[in-house]
């Protein structure tokens, strides 16, 4: 097996310590840095392609109810997906039922965006950012 660089670590770790800041966070601030728009949508200046993600998180009423609208692009922007989402220890889970981005969502929360896990791979972080589509 692979031995990892000091470099790796180090990346690893200051993953591991913001994912853990942004549990904390979402655990003291509440829905505030689950809910909002995630971005990571741009227009390639030479292509024309859209690509990456775009994750809206809401909350409906008073229990917590999280539904997520997930937009993914590679090329060209698939539809969006209306999905219910789990909240539990800070992590937002929701596996839509259109596959077009993949089935099994994770994400984690805070206050600079969410990192995203997809079908078990990650995504790296998703900054929180206004919806790409304000803009094009």
């Amino acid at each position: 097996m692979k031995s990892l660089s000091r470099l790796q670590i180090f990346g690893i770790l200051l993953l591991f310590r913001g994912t853990v800041d942004a549990q904390n966070s979402s655990h003291n601030r509440g829905a505030g840095l689950i809910t909002g728009v995630f971005s990571s949508l741009i227009l390639h200046a030479e292509s024309q392609d859209v690509i990456g993600y775009e994750i809206t998180v809401s909350k409906v009423g008073d229990k917590g109810v999280y539904f997520v609208v997930l937009q993914c692009a590679q090329g060209v922007a698939e539809p969006p997906i209306v999905s219910r989402a789990e909240v539990v220890s800070g992590m937002l889970t929701f596996s839509p039922e259109d596959h077009a981005c993949g089935s099994k969502f994770r994400a984690m929360p805070g206050s600079k965006g969410i990192l995203l896990w997809i079908d078990g791979r990650s995504q790296g972080l998703i900054p929180r950012h206004h919806s790409f589509w304000e803009t094009h």
